[in-house]
């Protein structure tokens, strides 16, 4: 992902892992909502971030940040863990343990 983002990515997936782990979810249940979570922000990153390292797209990148800043704005959105998913399914507080 893009701008820090992966780090977010793998800190949201530990959470998840934990979250299942003293929910006694098996394995299949977090790869589940990891799916979930972090699949359509994958998805729209990984042409992105191909298309960034060669010099034709960064041209077209580079106009569409300048020209296109709405679109630039959704396609960072689509590229982050949305915000829906980060307060539910066991995210909320810190379990006490």
């Amino acid at each position: 992902s893009f701008a820090g983002d992966g780090m977010s990515i793998a800190l949201h997936s530990a959470r998840l892992a934990a979250a299942c782990f003293l929910e006694g979810s098996s394995a299949a249940a977090y790869h589940r909502r990891v799916a979930r979570d972090v699949g359509m922000p994958v998805r729209w990153a990984t042409p992105l971030s191909l298309t960034a390292v060669q010099p034709v797209g960064q041209v077209v990148i580079r106009w569409g940040a300048r020209h296109l800043p709405p679109l630039m704005a959704m396609v960072a959105a689509a590229t982050r863990v949305p915000a829906t998913h980060l307060g539910g399914a066991g995210l909320g507080e810190a379990p006490v343990v």
